[in-house]
């Protein structure tokens, strides 16, 4: 039996309130820190259009999100503790940005290395692309990788199957990642 219900079965409400108020509160924390790291690392605090940059850490990627500019992409290492904390406003951004895309979309993956609870969200965003691709929007994924990395081609060829949307690989030095 949880807590909240031996609370409310033994008729003892100010603690079944006083908890319940303590698991809303607990929730609307989570909530919020979903959206911890881009209101860290980036200007982008009053609309969500306005271009997201958030700076390369040990744990994760360069992040440029540019509708002005037509600059997205996604460059390093992608190794962070809270996954969704990180990729959940990029897919927010993205989803908003659907709604008046650019002419032509083009976005830049170059993932020197990502964990597995990064993979599924990436693939969330490769398939918001393939939307946007299907609604007749002109959409280009550039995946860049070093030269001597066959297993992050392959992963990019793997992708490439399953959005089936307009996919250029690219080698790049090193010094980029």
């Amino acid at each position: 039996m949880s807590q909240l219900h031996s609370l409310y079965l033994f008729k003892k409400p100010t603690q079944f309130s006083d908890l319940l108020l303590s698991f809303f509160v607990s929730i609307k924390e989570n909530i919020n820190k979903k959206n911890k790291l881009v209101n860290e690392y980036s200007d982008n605090k009053e609309s969500p259009m306005k271009a997201i940059q958030l700076k390369r850490t040990s744990a994760t990627p360069n992040i440029t999100l540019d509708k002005e500019s037509g600059l997205m992409e996604i460059m390093g290492a992608s190794i962070p503790e809270d996954a969704d904390g990180l990729y959940v406003p990029i897919i927010e951004w993205l989803e908003e940005y659907a709604k008046t895309p650019n002419r032509k979309t083009v976005f830049n993956f170059g993932l020197k290395y990502f964990n597995t609870s990064s993979s599924k969200l990436l693939l969330d965003i490769l398939l918001l692309l393939k939307e946007l691709y299907e609604d007749g929007n002109d959409v280009l994924i550039r995946w860049h990788t070093e030269a001597h990395d066959e297993d992050m081609k392959e992963t990019g060829y793997d992708y490439a199957d399953i959005i089936e949307v307009p996919f250029e690989y690219m080698t790049i030095e090193d010094e980029k990642f």
